[in-house]
């Protein structure tokens, strides 16, 4: 049980869960804009919002793991109780789960709007890109920064973006509202 607890820890630790709030409250914000843009009698899409939810979680955490398995030669002289180079997570599993993890929520995102689909690979671009760069290359905060801003951009344009059913939909409303007057 003491060995579980501290394997979970370790998972804890790496993925930088205490930040997963900031994560959520900007998809929520994007949300929030997206169908205040639409129309406000339009019900919340609660499957897009999940998706975009989940999937940028997903794709945060396997950002942090990714970092750290990129970050093993430094960690490893300047911080080894770091999960890899203390060895409470083997480098193999640490990079099979951060991919894992981003082609899943780069997926999710993918597929939550016709919208988001080029914004989702951007995001997988920009999360390797840092990882693999920043310990290297000066400047390379620019790209983190561009890796939150897009969250909140593409929690927006799925909620703001209306498939062609919903603008069907919309006429509809429209036409019924203008009938009635």
């Amino acid at each position: 049980m003491r060995a579980a607890n501290g394997r979970a820890r370790a998972w804890l630790e790496i993925m930088r869960i205490s930040n997963a709030p900031t994560v959520i409250t900007n998809v929520l914000a994007g949300v929030a804009v997206g169908l205040q843009a639409r129309l406000s009698d339009i019900s919340v899409p609660f499957g897009t919002v999940t998706l975009v939810g989940v999937g940028t979680l997903l794709s945060y955490v396997a950002g942090m793991i990714l970092n750290d398995a990129f970050d093993v030669r430094v960690d490893s002289k300047e911080r080894p109780g770091r999960p890899i180079p203390s060895g409470r997570i083997a480098m193999r599993t640490a990079q099979f789960v951060g991919v894992a993890m981003l082609l899943i929520g780069v997926a999710m995102l993918a597929f939550a709007s016709p919208a988001t689909f080029l914004w989702a690979i951007a995001l997988g671009a920009c999360i390797l890109a840092y990882d693999m760069l920043h310990s290297i290359v000066p400047g390379c905060f620019v790209l983190m920064a561009a890796c939150r801003a897009k969250q909140t951009r593409w929690a927006l344009v799925s909620t703001w973006h209306c498939p062609s059913f919903c603008n069907m939909e919309l006429k509809n409303k429209r036409n019924d509202s203008s009938r009635q007057r």
